[in-house]
């Protein structure tokens, strides 16, 4: 039970998948709904959400524009330090 509420806390799968994508500065990306098994608890749709692993690099940050989708972050999903987090960015 512990874990699965950690896991509705923190939103983003721990291990990331192959197709994942990665920015120049280290962090890991894949786009919400890509991921080959989605997880059942997670609680975002289609629209614009990426997941982003970033455990040696810095975390995104609002309006930091992210040069692999030519786009900027909107806004920022992280459960406290965790170095995962869903990160929604403008269309």
């Amino acid at each position: 039970m512990a874990s699965e509420l950690r896991n509705f806390k923190i939103q983003v799968p721990s291990k990331r998948d192959k197709d994942a994508l990665q920015d120049k500065r280290g962090r890991w990306w894949i786009k919400v709904g890509s991921r080959s098994v989605e997880p059942t608890w997670t609680q975002w749709e289609d629209r614009g959400e990426y997941y982003c692993w970033f455990a040696r690099a810095e975390r995104p940050e609002e309006g930091e524009y992210i040069e692999l989708f030519e786009k900027r972050v909107s806004s920022i999903y992280q459960y406290k330090n965790v170095k995962r987090a869903v990160i929604k960015l403008r269309e």
